[in-house]
């Protein structure tokens, strides 16, 4: 995720790709985004699990 200059977040394509479909790691949580060591990620909302992590 990455603040535009006018204050709206550009969310990236893997994010829109993945966000709302389940987490293939538990039977519970669905993908969300998030931040996972300190980067922008895809997780988990359950189990944490991170899908995707943006760089």
């Amino acid at each position: 995720m990455q603040e535009t200059v006018d204050g709206t977040v550009a969310v990236h394509p893997v994010v829109d790709a993945l966000e709302g479909k389940s987490c293939t790691f538990c039977d519970e949580g669905e993908l969300v985004q998030g931040v996972y060591k300190g980067k922008n990620a895809v997780v988990c909302e359950s189990c944490e699990t991170p899908t995707a992590q943006l760089w």
